[in-house]
């Protein structure tokens, strides 16, 4: 099992656990809108050397690819001798449940370590992803305070982790960069088990599932890693071929499909094999470590899935006005809220984006429901609309997100 004994990871766990709801409204108090574009990054896999970078540092939804800090803790736990392949994990009803993608264990029902890896790796299985963070650290919670930890060893300083899958959570960033060096970490640090990422299908109780990345088939050399996809997120991929002797790693981040994802990456990895012999004065991967989070160079929306498929809005004016609901006890009921208000919003739907915020009080936790990233005249005509149509709401200023102590609602 993996431990909180380790001195250094206890500390910056507490650190990240405090930290949550700071960067919560961190997200809210920089909303700055534009046109979603792609992040990316290739660095050579052996020297570490950066060939193409592109809104490298741009916080963004690490969405699925997530699952690779949870296969790296787990590979880490099997060197150590914590864990074996053999093991059994036994399905709990929280992991069972988890949305799709699911290998579909049912609780109470097992399968060995091994195979929650194949099914991670190959078939992005939420449901058993869950499962392997809760057999290591009892919950997915304290699993996710390691994997944010174990990210700052690595020197991924942009990233947070809070799940294990990837799941949609508003506070759960990485850039590109941070995500090549995930990539090139399980590389290195763990060649033995690399080739899971490899497997091309995964069979289960007489079921076939075939891995979600399509790369493997069809460019030459590549031999990895991960898709990710939220409407949060847009299409991600981490990726990594061989030519010539020579190893390639590239993220895509945010491609607004499939294709343009697959288009992107196969443009990324051809100029980055051409330029691998050509890379003197090259700056290294390893030596570049922003210091501190940094605000999104692009409206991070709501993570959730919407039926418009858009996750960046399209304004073109900086904004950060926000609209309250109110605040409840838990998420779903904040969520339902704003989903109820939005079949009122008409037009005005168009304009900024949900957003459920967790947010402590006098000792008090509660969700807040709320509609940012919107001009003042946008909050006001929206808010306006809402009232008429019998539904709550306020109007928040910019300047109210600054004071953590500020009653909101």
């Amino acid at each position: 099992m993996l431990s909180m004994r380790n001195g250094a990871i206890k500390k910056k766990s507490k650190l990240f656990k405090t930290g949550i709801f700071i960067f919560c409204a961190y997200l809210v108090v920089f909303p700055i809108s534009g046109v979603s574009k792609i992040a990316s990054i290739a660095i050579n896999a052996d020297s570490g050397e950066i060939i193409h970078e592109s809104n490298a540092d741009q916080l963004w939804f690490p969405a699925s690819l997530t699952k690779v800090m949870t296969l790296y803790l787990t590979f880490k736990a099997l060197r150590q001798g914590q864990i074996k392949l053999q093991d059994k994990i036994i399905i709990s009803k929280r992991a069972a449940h988890q949305p799709k993608t699911r290998l579909g264990v049912k609780p109470g029902e097992n399968l060995s370590i091994k195979q929650a890896i194949l099914a991670v790796a190959t078939r992005s299985a939420n449901d058993v992803a869950v499962a392997l963070a809760e057999y290591q650290a009892k919950t997915e919670q304290q699993f996710a305070l390691i994997m944010t930890a174990q990210a700052r060893m690595l020197g991924m300083n942009n990233t947070v982790f809070l799940n294990a899958t990837g799941l949609p959570n508003s506070a759960q960033v990485s850039t590109a960069r941070d995500m090549a060096v995930l990539a090139k970490a399980v590389m290195d640090d763990f060649p033995e088990y690399y080739q899971y990422f490899s497997v091309a299908n995964f069979t289960y109780r007489k079921q076939t599932y075939a891995n979600y990345n399509a790369l493997l088939n069809f460019y030459s050399g590549a031999d990895g890693i991960k898709t990710g996809f939220t409407c949060g997120s847009g299409y991600n991929l981490m990726a990594s071929a061989i030519r010539n002797n020579k190893r390639v790693i590239a993220i895509v981040l945010g491609a607004k499909n499939k294709y343009a994802r697959k288009k992107e990456m196969v443009s990324i990895l051809n100029k980055a094999f051409n330029k691998t012999d050509h890379l003197k004065g090259a700056k290294n991967i390893a030596d570049i470590r922003p210091k501190s989070l940094k605000p999104a160079f692009y409206t991070l929306k709501s993570n959730e899935c919407h039926k418009s498929n858009k996750f960046a809005s399209k304004q073109k004016k900086v904004s950060n006005w926000t609209i309250i609901f109110g605040a409840f006890p838990d998420r779903k009921q904040a969520s339902k809220v704003v989903k109820k208000a939005k079949q009122h919003m008409g037009k005005f739907i168009k304009y900024g984006y949900p957003l459920t915020i967790k947010r402590k009080l006098y000792g008090q936790v509660l969700w807040h429901a709320l509609w940012s990233g919107l001009l003042k005249d946008q909050a006001g005509k929206t808010c306006k609309r809402l009232w008429g149509a019998g539904e709550y709401c306020r109007v928040l200023h910019p300047s109210l997100f600054t004071n953590k102590n500020t009653q909101w609602n």
